[in-house]
């Protein structure tokens, strides 16, 4: 406990008081805010253009949602505050870790896992986001362990699996990757424990019930299976089987930022990366020579459908399952050394790892509130928007959400095809009458040629060193 505590207080004295512009938490923090104040869930003036149907869907599931209700009823839209109540969950998530492996391995092993996920440079620097990943690993981990204990029990346990099928259901409206345990489960009990069939199928008909009750109780409109059928439509299957191939390589490669933290070639992380990630595959492959159990199972879709999803999101996507990462590669290496080495060997690891993670750490010190959303420039906009913009206009630009998050006016975000005909096919559909364009790295100004190109059509109203704002006369 005291590992779990001093990581997670540790990881809070990273939380920055300003905050990026990814628009994601935007879209979650809008439906918590509709949740709190009885409007209706998908009213977030975010608008779904077809045009960019890759982008993100009309709504998010209401799991995480309704996680951040109390923080939204509380602090508002401090995202400071708001950062400070997930750390909650990045406590549990730790804690769960701890659940699930402390009769798996030993103590060291244990207190060393612990410690590397909870100072890993990535894991604490996802803490300054308020995404739904780690909150996700934590209902992921409560699942598995709520179904180690179910497996093992002698008794029949129908109320357990019932929970199972509820947990599962709102772990998967948390975040969407846990779907993967209902098929494993499925292939473990039919392949090894058919005693337990009963069992599967009153927690298949919970989940169901959850899963279908939830989305109809908040309306959620969801595209994602059109999402998925759009990024594969009119590919031959050579070309399907390079861009799987290509996703399984980058996220491999993913594993190298555990550590440190989207900073490759420092020589210890390049280390440590390549001999957990040989022994992760090792201790994989032994346990499924041996007889796989669900956990394999889980690991192989897990993979399966992180490769197959559209877009790639790098590490992110595979929190929930660094504790089976560690635990596979910890324990092939224990299984096959003797004490001494091992202890040796995990030795050299943690410390190679720890260099990697201060490397990680050393430049993300940073408590300023004056970048992304919370910058001076940024505010300067948001105020500008809120005085001149109508309310019920809608503005095109490449972070919507955000936008419609700080503005209370409707966002809609830029088509995927740059060109003049596809910009005024959007522009006139939707009837939008602002277009805003930035300046900040890693986010063009989709259009800005065009725009620029035709003053008559588009009139600029506002500008500051990171922002532009147009008047579109062509509706």
């Amino acid at each position: 406990m005291v590992i779990i505590f001093s990581c997670t207080v540790f990881a809070g004295t990273f939380i920055h008081k300003g905050h990026d512009w990814g628009d994601d938490f935007a879209m979650y923090l809008m439906h918590a805010e509709n949740i709190a104040s009885g409007k209706d869930y998908g009213d977030t003036g975010f608008i779904f253009n077809e045009d960019a149907p890759m982008y993100a869907p009309q709504d998010y599931a209401p799991g995480f949602p309704l996680l951040l209700v109390p923080a939204v009823s509380l602090f508002g839209q401090d995202l400071y505050y708001i950062r400070i109540y997930l750390l909650l969950f990045y406590g549990l998530f730790l804690f769960l870790i701890y659940l699930l492996l402390k009769d798996k391995v030993a103590d060291i092993t244990l207190y060393a896992i612990l410690i590397l996920l909870g100072c890993s440079a990535f894991i604490v620097l996802q803490a300054n986001n308020i995404l739904s990943d780690i909150p996700g690993a934590v209902f992921f981990l409560f699942t598995l362990w709520l179904i180690e204990r179910a497996l093992s029990s002698k008794k029949p346990a129908y109320l357990q699996w019932i929970i199972i099928g509820l947990t599962a259901a709102f772990a998967c409206s948390v975040r969407s990757t846990t779907i993967v345990i209902i098929p494993a489960l499925i292939i473990f009990v039919i392949s090894a424990q058919r005693t337990k069939w009963k069992q599967l199928v009153w927690m298949l008909v919970s989940f169901l019930t959850c899963s279908i009750s939830l989305n109809a109780l908040f309306d959620v409109r969801s595209n994602y299976t059109n999402m998925l059928q759009l990024h594969y439509d009119h590919k031959s299957f050579a070309e399907i089987a390079q861009q799987l191939w290509i996703m399984l390589l980058d996220y491999t490669d993913a594993y190298e930022d555990l550590f440190i933290g989207n900073m490759h070639g420092i020589a210890t992380n390049t280390i440590v990366f390549n001999c957990l990630f040989l022994l992760f595959v090792a201790g994989l492959v032994k346990r499924l020579i041996s007889g796989p159990t669900y956990l394999e199972w889980i690991v192989i879709g897990y993979w399966a459908l992180v490769v197959i999803w559209p877009g790639y999101q790098g590490l992110r996507y595979f929190i929930s399952l660094l504790p089976v990462y560690l635990l596979y590669a910890f324990g092939f290496l224990e299984q096959f050394t003797g004490k001494k080495i091992y202890t040796i060997a995990l030795s050299v690891i943690f410390l190679l790892a720890a260099i990697s993670i201060a490397s990680g750490l050393v430049n993300a010190k940073d408590t300023s509130a004056d970048y992304g959303i919370t910058s001076a420039s940024a505010i300067s906009l948001f105020t500008y928007i809120q005085s001149e913009v109508p309310e019920d206009a809608i503005i095109m630009s490449a972070k919507p959400r955000a936008v419609s998050y700080k503005t209370e006016r409707r966002g809609i975000v830029f088509p995927d095809s740059a060109d003049e005909k596809s910009l005024k096919k959007s522009l006139d559909n939707y009837q939008i009458q602002y277009i805003l364009l930035n300046a900040y790295p890693g986010y063009p100004a989709y259009g800005e040629s065009l725009i620029k190109q035709d003053t008559l059509s588009y009139r600029e109203i506002f500008k500051n060193e990171h922002w532009q704002l147009f008047s579109y006369a062509g509706n």
